[in-house]
């Protein structure tokens, strides 16, 4: 089972926030992980809620050293 993270609009941007402090911009993010930018965006703010996007969410979260 996957852990459940709250994915919302807030997450996204702590996620976009911390990608820049890493000078990286979600979409170079995206493309270097594989990830599709649109589904990752849905993922981390909550439109998109099924067992795959919560795993997408907490791989990126921890990938990025963000607390749950």
């Amino acid at each position: 089972m996957v852990p459940h993270h709250n994915a919302s609009p807030q997450t996204l941007k702590e996620v976009r926030i911390r990608l820049l402090q890493e000078d990286l911009s979600f979409a170079a993010y995206c493309r270097e992980k594989g990830y599709t930018r649109q589904n990752l965006a849905a993922a981390l703010s909550g439109k998109w809620k099924g067992q795959k996007a919560q795993q997408l969410v907490c791989e990126v979260l921890s990938d990025l050293g963000i607390a749950a």
